[in-house]
């Protein structure tokens, strides 16, 4: 990994405080994170040794000390390069990292580089940021310096969707969201609204649509809506699935949400295979059709049109109709393996939760056709940072003859780019898309766990299936 001539985000350790050494590993640069394989490359964990510049000898270990956990590595004024092989490498006497970095290189953060965003609970951690913003829901505001700020409220406004929005894995295994505006972008204090004559409210147009719920439940023509009615199908998934007793959150019914748009085959994995049926059997409630749970193939009736197929194989050929496999492993079966090969399919982990779930819902079914249109019309462009992310994760199963089919990747492409349509933070729809698409056709590939970690390093979603 060539890091000269860019500044980037870096954790900084004292690995050794009997002799003072310190490391620092690179975490995040302007252009987004930085893939796993390129951190790999420095080895021993991506750390580099930080060597005391000849100017600061004896200031060295203040200094360092001095900065916290975070850092910049600047290496913007280094034609020759800082980073240069470790001449002292040797395991065996307790050096293992490669690679040294000269500490004039090592920076303390600006003030309005990058910020961390946590959220407002009282028991969060401390930010590592000179300045952070919080997130309250869906709003995300900042900056500020001192939790005694936060509650006359912050100048600037983050939409939860910001492309420049990143998950760090830090390298004590805790994940953290950092904001990295672009070198253009300035917090901008919100302007006060001036106050406007009264103007008598126009006579509000009427609709053959009443309200929002009119406009997905028991409806069958489809028609443009507004985008906050996407919310209204979210809600519901997410009561549905939480009364049932599953571990439904807001991110986890739009994921659901989107799957069941997307495609009309998909797989739900649960550890007791009986719960992978009932959440078969509440989609189907959801979406106005009948379930029929089979143990094989699909049944031999003619008339498919309002059935969705529950089974735990997958069909043999193609099939009009909806189907949906069911697995206690979130991987493709031996049997299912033939159809997988020719056409993959997404596959979404459901956990039952602790205790004895309530009467089991009867939710009212949402329409799919003028969902997938809203879904279509509200979708949004991939970030930098997103494609970035596909392309290493394509070039890094590409050298382990793995690569993904052109299907998977059209697949989460669109899946990623309707995500915006529900407003999910990019960071958690990369990570569900990972854990949906990336591991179940990695394990087909027969990688091994070690080599998903590796690839998978700053995917939470997928890292809890390994």
């Amino acid at each position: 990994m060539d890091l000269s001539g860019q500044r980037v985000l870096a954790y900084l350790q004292e690995d050794n405080t009997q002799r003072m050494l310190f490391r620092v590993r690179p975490l995040l640069a302007p252009q987004g994170l930085l893939a796993a394989e390129e951190i790999a490359a420095y080895r021993d964990h991506g750390f580099l040794r930080v060597a005391p510049d000849r100017q600061e000898q004896h200031t060295f270990k203040e200094r360092m000390r001095d900065m916290g956990p975070l850092c910049l590595l600047d290496l913007r004024n280094s034609p020759q390069g800082k980073v240069r092989p470790n001449r002292n490498y040797a395991p065996s006497r307790g050096e293992h990292n490669r690679y040294i970095v000269y500490s004039d290189a090592i920076q303390a953060l600006p003030q309005d580089m990058v910020y961390e965003v946590v959220t407002r609970e009282e028991n969060r951690q401390s930010p590592l940021t000179p300045q952070y913003y919080v997130r309250s829901g869906g709003f995300i505001n900042g900056p500020f310096t001192s939790p005694q700020e936060e509650a006359a409220g912050g100048v600037h406004s983050l939409p939860p969707d910001c492309d420049r929005l990143f998950l760090l894995l830090m390298p004590d295994n805790q994940h953290r969201l950092f904001y990295w505006p672009e070198e253009t972008e300035r917090a901008e204090p919100l302007e006060t609204p001036q106050a406007a004559p009264i103007m008598p409210a126009p006579p509000e147009a009427q609709s053959p649509v009443r309200s929002l719920t009119d406009m997905f439940f028991r409806r069958r023509q489809p028609l443009l809506m507004p985008q906050s009615g996407l919310r209204a199908a979210v809600a519901a998934v997410e009561a549905t699935f939480t009364q049932m007793g599953f571990a439904c959150d807001e991110e986890k019914a739009a994921h659901l949400l989107l799957i069941s748009a997307q495609f009309t085959q998909f797989q739900l994995s649960s550890p007791v295979l009986a719960d992978a049926a009932s959440a078969g059997k509440a989609l189907a409630g959801l979406w106005g059709l009948s379930p029929v749970l089979t143990p094989d193939n699909a049944p031999a009736e003619q008339d498919m049109a309002n059935r969705l197929v529950l089974s735990p194989l997958a069909p043999a050929a193609a099939h009009a109709h909806r189907h949906i496999i069911l697995s206690q492993a979130h991987g493709i079966s031996a049997q299912s393996a033939p159809a997988y090969a020719l056409s993959p399919w997404p596959v979404v982990d459901l956990k039952g939760l602790e205790g004895w779930p309530g009467e089991m819902p009867a939710p009212s079914p949402i329409d799919l056709g003028p969902l997938r249109q809203l879904l279509r019309q509200h979708q949004g462009a991939l970030s930098p940072a997103t494609e970035s992310r596909l392309k290493a994760w394509q070039r890094r199963l590409s050298d382990l003859e793995a690569p993904l089919p052109l299907k998977l990747r059209h697949d989460i492409a669109c899946y990623l780019r309707q995500a915006k349509a529900l407003k999910m933070e990019e960071h958690a729809a990369t990570s569900l898309a990972a854990a949906a698409f990336v591991l179940p056709y990695a394990r087909f590939m027969g990688l091994p766990a070690d080599t998903l970690r590796a690839l998978l390093v700053d995917q939470p979603h997928a890292l809890a299936l390994l």
